[in-house]
């Protein structure tokens, strides 16, 4: 089972969704508003590992994967220009 199937999200969820589902769950299970605080904890571990995965650098598309750009879940972010194409899609 992966983090967003504990969240209860679906596969394409972005950071935004990933972050507003978080906050509903941690007031309803949190151990001091009477929550369970085991499901509490794998809430937590999920949270942290979808949002690890989300915020992991991938391979450029651009120039054919030698580069690294940051994505979001579902589509792609770009925080900084490739390394090698500088989004151009050709190395320099």
């Amino acid at each position: 089972m992966g983090p967003l199937s504990v969240l209860g999200l679906p596969e394409d969820a972005s950071t935004d969704q990933i972050r507003t589902r978080w906050r509903e769950l941690r007031s309803q299970l949190h151990p001091d508003h009477g929550g369970d605080a085991e499901k509490f904890h794998q809430a937590s571990r999920a949270y942290d590992d979808a949002m690890a995965e989300a915020q992991e650098p991938k391979p450029c598309l651009t120039c054919g994967g030698a580069g690294s750009v940051k994505v979001s879940r579902g589509f792609n972010v770009i925080t900084m220009h490739c390394a090698v194409c500088d989004g151009t899609g050709e190395s320099n």
